[in-house]
């Protein structure tokens, strides 16, 4: 779809956030019209503004993924499957049908919303076997039609016709061997999942096999589920929700709930990573065009987001974990870069200073 709008549009990607934003802002008023209709207008004004603050949705609204489109289509496909039940005219049935095969090449487990239509049409119709065949023979068939382009691909490449996707197997492979962290998000673990999948030849029912088998513990699957349960009682989705909890340091409008005891708020890359994009790009360019009080000014601000674990080493408080070390030398290269800039803008004494705090950093996260 975003190949779609960049062809008819150009290579503008604000055309396709705006078109995706506008689909997500549709979505939210279905979620209103359903919930209007079945729980009444409390839950309703409840629905809409969890809908409407809820974080991977903004999130997802400001990146090119078709995930942007999910939740919309659900909403989507259980608005006209009600519009279907409530009132069966043809055109309904039509329009249900072709929504029914865009979504399904949207993403594949939407296939258990068919599977829930088909049985709403089996207990209403089952006294009428000849109208019950009709019209699953046509839902069925509208969604065989709307898949034909991914199944005339699959025959070309020489795969599975009717495989919609193909990393469900990996999938489940790395997010569920013996030594998989629950709250990790996507880890490839190099003692299973290369064996795992070769004897499995990369099928998903031996993959799933083999995978469980793999855990000497009978209940380690149902541990690593719960575990994965309580990671997101604790908002804690990678990356999603990791980045929520780094707008919150510096927006009191984001809350949430609090992470176990314990637990990282953020993690090193949640620092290095917005700070590589974003920050030092501009520093260079300014230090290399030889506008060094900008670069001073650029480096000023980006520290003011100094994480509070690395503002606070110095001569009585080493840093204490892995993370904090990383961290630490990392944020110890752009208190150097400071330095550099401030002595290169003539604010010696200032650069200077600047200096004794990068020794201490230095030090105290020597091993």
């Amino acid at each position: 779809m975003s190949a779609t709008f960049y062809k008819l549009l150009g290579h503008d990607v604000r055309s396709v956030f705006l078109w995706q934003m506008l689909v997500s802002m549709s979505g939210n008023v279905l979620v209103y019209i359903l919930a209007r209709r079945y729980f009444g207008d409390m839950v309703t004004v409840l629905a809409a503004a969890l809908v409407v603050l809820c974080g991977p949705l903004l999130y997802y609204d400001m990146v090119l993924l078709r995930e942007s489109m999910i939740g919309p289509a659900g909403s989507l496909l259980a608005y006209l499957m009600e519009r279907a039940r409530d009132r069966p005219t043809k055109r309904r049935w039509m329009v249900l049908e072709s929504a029914f095969g865009f979504v399904i090449l949207l993403k594949s487990y939407l296939l258990l919303m068919l599977a829930v239509m088909l049985g709403f049409l089996v207990t209403t119709q089952r006294r009428t076997p000849q109208a019950l065949a009709a019209r699953a023979g046509a839902l069925v068939g509208a969604v065989l039609v709307a898949l034909s382009p991914a199944v005339l691909r699959n025959v070309v490449v020489g795969t599975d016709p009717f495989r919609l996707s193909s990393v469900g197997p990996i999938t489940f492979v790395c997010d569920n061997t013996p030594d998989y962290p629950a709250d990790a998000g996507i880890l490839i673990s190099e003692r299973y999942t290369p064996g795992i999948m070769a004897r499995a030849e990369g099928r998903l029912l031996p993959c799933v096999i083999k995978t469980l088998r793999s855990d000497d513990n009978p209940l380690g699957y149902v541990g690593k589920s719960a575990a994965k349960f309580a990671a997101i009682w604790h908002w804690y989705e990678t990356p999603n929700n990791a980045n929520f909890y780094y707008y919150r340091l510096h927006a009191s409008l984001w809350t949430g709930r609090p992470l176990p005891k314990g637990r990282e708020m953020i993690r090193v890359f949640d620092y290095i990573t917005p700070y590589t994009v974003d920050w030092t790009a501009k520093i260079n360019d300014a230090d290399s065009t030889g506008n060094h009080a900008q670069a001073v000014a650029l480096l000023e601000r980006s520290l003011r987001f100094e994480p509070g674990s690395v503002r606070h080493i110095g001569p009585l408080r080493h840093a204490g974990t892995a993370d904090e070390m990383e961290l630490a030398a990392f944020y110890t290269r752009i208190q150097k870069a400071y330095g550099q800039a401030l002595a290169k803008a003539g604010r010696s004494q200032e650069a200077q200073t600047q200096f004794r705090r990068v020794e201490e950093l230095t030090a105290a996260t020597a091993p």
